[in-house]
């Protein structure tokens, strides 16, 4: 949100120049007198732009964006994020300053794509108290269809990428999501997709996320059985078999 934080992280970018961006769509959208296309603007977490989460939602919504996207810095292969993340903040502190950008953000009429968990475990009891929370995440679009599908999925399987996404590599290799890194599942279009999906290496995959064994990246992916966007560095709840997943905020 600031130029010495963006060009810190963003290397080599400028700031300057992604000012210019936006500007350029802000004027295609004023010349074509639509709200499209949406702007959504993602925001990575971390140490190095902590204070910058504050002013998120009033930049995003001066450069005409529709949606953020707020995720916590992860540790990435071949990059050293370390001194970034920030699971070893206080958490409470964390979520008080993920509440007060989200009510802001909504204030400002944006949706919040995707955000961390930041409300409590044990929500207000009481009708009115219920209503008033739903109400708030409908018109911040945290509860969606796609949302509720995911869950669902999540419940039932394990995961809710193997079978319902494929990745599909420049050279033909197929992944079942983009967090996959041992061996493709398949090559297209030499297989086709329906037999990729018949086949044992997604077979495999399936069963070890029902059973609780997961196998190859399942088995040390950050996103299983843990919150898409749960504090780095927090263990992951132990069980033998295949538990609900909190991927998305409920």
């Amino acid at each position: 949100m600031t130029k010495d934080t963006y060009e810190k992280i963003r290397v080599p970018a400028k700031w300057e120049r992604l000012l210019a961006c936006l500007e350029t769509l802000r004027r295609v959208r004023a010349a074509a007198k639509s709200k499209r296309p949406r702007l959504r603007i993602i925001f990575t977490w971390m140490q190095s732009n902590r204070q910058d989460l504050a002013r998120l939602p009033e930049f995003a919504a001066d450069h005409g964006a529709s949606e953020i996207d707020v995720r916590f810095v992860a540790q990435t292969p071949g990059v050293d994020v370390t001194q970034e993340l920030l699971s070893d903040a206080d958490p409470q502190e964390l979520h008080a300053e993920l509440a007060a950008a989200a009510h802001d953000a909504v204030r400002r009429g944006l949706k919040l794509a995707s955000y961390p968990q930041f409300e409590p475990q044990r929500i207000e009891v009481g009708f009115l108290a219920r209503t008033r929370r739903r109400l708030w995440r409908l018109r911040a679009g945290l509860d969606r269809p796609e949302y509720w599908r995911y869950s669902w999925y999540q419940g039932l399987f394990g995961c809710a990428y193997p079978e319902r996404n494929y990745v599909i590599r420049p050279n033909g290799s197929v992944s079942p999501c983009i967090y996959w890194e041992a061996d493709p599942i398949g090559f297209y279009p030499a297989d086709s997709l329906q037999r990729i999906a018949g086949g044992a290496p997604l077979k495999r995959i399936r069963d070890g996320l029902r059973s609780g064994h997961p196998v190859g990246t399942c088995a040390t992916c950050g996103e299983r059985r843990t919150a898409l966007y749960r504090l780095r560095g927090t263990d992951a709840p132990e069980s033998s078999t295949a538990a609900r997943l909190p991927t998305h905020p409920r």
